[in-house]
């Protein structure tokens, strides 16, 4: 009983952070705070799908690497493509970014 009141516990955190990304994601205009906001995202996501396979712990464990690896992954390289953004351009507002067609 008391796993599954963890669960629920779990899972509504899941949720609250996904909502706030959401609202991070929507709410910015900067790059890296709407890189951030996707990070909170798959994180809770992650958080989610670890849970939904915690019968299973191996395979949870596995794949909670398997995705830790892949978000390392993507941040590296769109931390690089920022990166690349702010030296064309010398900003980090999405908003020069509509005006160059980027």
């Amino acid at each position: 009983m008391a796993d599954a009141a963890l669960s629920q516990v779990v899972v509504l955190l899941s949720a609250v952070l996904a909502a706030i990304g959401a609202y991070g994601l929507a709410g910015s205009k900067n790059l890296v705070r709407q890189l951030i906001s996707a990070e909170v995202i798959f994180n809770a996501i992650l958080l989610l799908i670890i849970v939904v396979l915690s019968g299973s712990s191996l395979a949870a464990n596995i794949l909670g690497i398997m995705l830790v690896i892949v978000v390392s992954g993507e941040i590296i390289v769109v931390v690089a493509l920022v990166a690349a953004l702010y030296r064309r351009l010398g900003t980090l507002e999405t908003m020069p970014l509509e005006e160059e067609g980027v």
